[in-house]
């Protein structure tokens, strides 16, 4: 635990919280539009998925540390990414495919926990776990990044949730300074470079496809 004002990490906590749950309902929209076109359209499961993993993980390391506000948090995010999924699987035309996927994750998750939970140093390994999905989960917007350069348009890519995720990365970096804890650091530093990175898509292709 480094030093700090308590007053300091309160603010950066309660920033990184707000910003979180921001991140959390950016998907709403999504979702709602795929409702109303009763269709998936070009929206990619990836982040979706890649949230339910992250969720999991995190809340398993904050349970290990005894980290209350990480838990919460974490259970709130899976709450979210489980209700996202689930409008994703109802109006997926291909639902065999995307039930697949949510199998596959689940069963990831499963291996990853009991894995990490049967090592000498479950925290060490726990934390590295869930730093590792949380960089994932940053990157899974590029799922699409074909689709990006094939139409030469940021169309299938959700620019809320990138910019969010460029905002939470940087809360939760200095949250992982204030108290010490290196995976949170580490891992928010990458992801931070991972989302400005996408960022810069936006600024090289329109929002709107060029090819019919």
């Amino acid at each position: 635990m480094t030093s700090h004002s308590p007053l300091l990490l309160s603010i950066v906590t309660n920033v990184a919280f707000v910003l979180t749950m921001l991140c959390f309902v950016s998907g709403i929209p999504v979702c709602l539009e795929m409702i109303r076109n009763k269709s998936t359209g070009k929206v990619d499961p990836a982040p979706f998925l890649a949230m339910i993993l992250s969720c999991l993980l995190w809340g398993r390391y904050g349970q290990l540390i005894q980290d209350n506000m990480m838990i919460r948090i974490n259970v709130i995010g899976l709450a979210f990414a489980v209700s996202y999924t689930s409008v994703f699987v109802m109006m997926a035309e291909k639902r065999p495919l995307a039930v697949k996927k949510v199998i596959y994750t689940l069963l990831l998750s499963l291996v990853i926990v009991t894995v990490a939970s049967s090592t000498s140093d479950m925290v060490f390994f726990s934390g590295l776990a869930a730093a590792a999905s949380s960089v994932v989960s940053s990157a899974s917007p590029l799922a699409g990044l074909g689709e990006v350069i094939r139409t030469k348009s940021t169309e299938s890519l959700p620019f809320l949730l990138i910019f969010l995720s460029f905002l939470v990365t940087a809360a939760w970096f200095t949250y992982g300074v204030l108290v010490g804890d290196s995976f949170i650091v580490v891992q928010n530093f990458i992801s931070w470079v991972i989302c400005s990175s996408q960022l810069s898509l936006f600024a090289i292709y329109p929002t709107k496809s060029k090819v019919q």
